[in-house]
């Protein structure tokens, strides 16, 4: 979760994110840098997400509610989020 997040000099990046491993079907990724302004500013990693198949199978994959917000609570646009398919033992379609 420190990746992008972590690279100005003093971060201090609190760790929102649900309990790992979850296995609801939902899993919020959410983490605040309380360190000295500016931030990280340009491009990067904002976080990663490891998936463990529990068996082969097929299906969606969506990130819904996804929101970025400054330190003034600006919200920051998010540009295009795809939806994925998960393919586990068997073709892609």
């Amino acid at each position: 979760m420190n990746l992008f997040l972590a690279s100005p000099p003093g971060a201090s990046i609190i760790d929102f994110s649900d309990d790992l491993p979850d296995s609801d079907g939902f899993h919020l990724v959410a983490a605040i840098n309380f360190g000295p302004s500016p931030g990280a500013t340009g491009s990067g990693v904002l976080a990663r997400l490891t998936l463990s198949a529990v068996g082969a199978g097929a299906g969606a994959l969506a990130l819904d509610a996804v929101g970025l917000g400054d330190s003034s609570a600006n919200s920051i646009d998010v540009g295009s989020i795809t939806n994925g398919f998960v393919a586990v033992d068997q073709p892609c379609p």
